[in-house]
């Protein structure tokens, strides 16, 4: 079969313009790749737009073709893969002015850290250091997304009473977080983000994606 019919036989199935998490996936070009033992290999190469500026994550797109392609070698003997282009320049992860400014206000919120060390067991001091968001750094590798809070401590206290601020971040980074789970900061104090991130269609559809949520010393 030619790679005309091929993807003729493609858009006759699934539509020439596929509307998926509110961005539009179009199949360009389905290339033979080889034929081996009579089956025929062929790449299809799918091209992915943003035209209602939406904000998403590209990985799920990839299952979703993923598991149109199988679909579609149940109907046509053929064996494909995919390639998939963003032609958005707007990176693997996205959001928009409106969700930007939620994630901000969101980090905002937490204008200050409590804790106390477990691992000195003859002292309950607890700690808190006033911070204050300046911005945030978003990064993701696979099925991980991990938004970092970019903070500058404000001032600080020990047991009520002011206390040396670069001490208590210290003690913070150095003393409590290592013996803390991996996510504590998520779990504890930015919890709140997760609603924000899963309702981006293409997160919150998906469980296996692991939302994390850390903080960063803001150093001139």
């Amino acid at each position: 079969m030619e790679p005309t019919q091929v993807k003729q036989l493609f858009i006759d199935l699934f539509g020439k313009k596929l509307e998926i998490y509110g961005l539009f996936v179009e199949l360009f070009e389905v290339e033979l790749i080889s034929t081996n033992n009579q089956r025929k290999f062929y790449n299809f190469n799918f091209k992915i737009t943003n035209p209602n500026d939406v904000s998403y994550y590209s990985l799920p797109f990839d299952w979703e073709i993923d598991e149109m392609l199988k679909d579609f070698s149940k109907y046509v003997d053929v064996s494909t893969r995919s390639n998939v282009f963003l032609d958005t320049n707007q990176g693997k992860l996205y959001f928009n002015k409106e969700k930007t400014k939620e994630i901000e206000n969101a980090f905002k919120k937490i204008d200050k850290i409590k804790f106390t060390l477990r691992s000195n067991i003859l002292s309950k001091d607890l700690y808190e250091v006033k911070i204050e968001s300046v911005g945030y750094k978003k990064y993701y590798q696979h099925e991980h997304i991990q938004l970092v809070n970019v903070i500058k401590p404000v001032s600080a206290t020990k047991n009520g009473e002011s206390y040396d601020v670069d001490k208590v971040i210290l003690k913070y980074y150095e003393e409590f977080l290592p013996q803390e789970e991996t996510y504590w900061e998520s779990e504890n104090l930015y919890l709140h983000l997760d609603q924000i991130l899963t309702s981006i269609p293409s997160i919150g559809g998906y469980d296996v994606i692991v939302l994390e949520y850390t903080t960063k010393l803001f150093r001139k």
